[in-house]
């Protein structure tokens, strides 16, 4: 039985597909290296957002709900796809606006404001709230947005 298991998957289809699929994902991360880190920054900004989230859901009282968790696995596959397909349109249509680089801005900034609205709630330290207020008025400033 073993070398009939063996000797299916040593056929050369199975060692083509292997490569063909291979080939396919290094040419995925090499067309998605420019992005890296900011994908990488994304991811952890979104995990941050959890753990805070789950930290001050508990000092509140509310306990841990499996439906936060699955949130965040969308989260992240959702932002890590607007992302790609942001960088996607930026590469292969060109254009004057970096859309990738405005939608990593807008996550990460959404993300950071999370993490320090969660971060006022476990704490009742003046500093975050003072991040939070300055990160407010600077978006602001810069949008003419109130984000409250």
């Amino acid at each position: 039985m073993n070398t009939l298991v063996h000797s299916f998957f040593s056929h050369p289809f199975f060692t083509n597909i292997y490569t063909f699929l291979f080939t396919i994902c290094i040419a995925i991360v090499g067309y998605l290296a420019p992005i890296k880190h900011m994908i990488v920054v994304v991811v952890a900004l979104v995990l941050l957002d959890m753990v805070f989230g789950i930290w001050a859901s508990m000092k509140a009282g509310y306990g841990l709900k499996s439906i936060k968790a699955w949130r965040t696995l969308e989260k992240l596959l959702i932002s890590a796809i607007i992302l790609i397909a942001f960088f996607a349109i930026d590469q292969e249509m060109g254009g004057f606006v970096e859309l990738h680089r405005i939608a990593g801005w807008l996550i990460a900034g959404v993300e950071m404001w999370s993490i320090l609205e969660s971060t006022t709630r476990i704490s009742n330290n003046k500093l975050f709230k003072i991040l939070k207020q300055f990160m407010h008025d600077k978006i602001e400033s810069q949008t003419g947005v109130d984000v409250k």
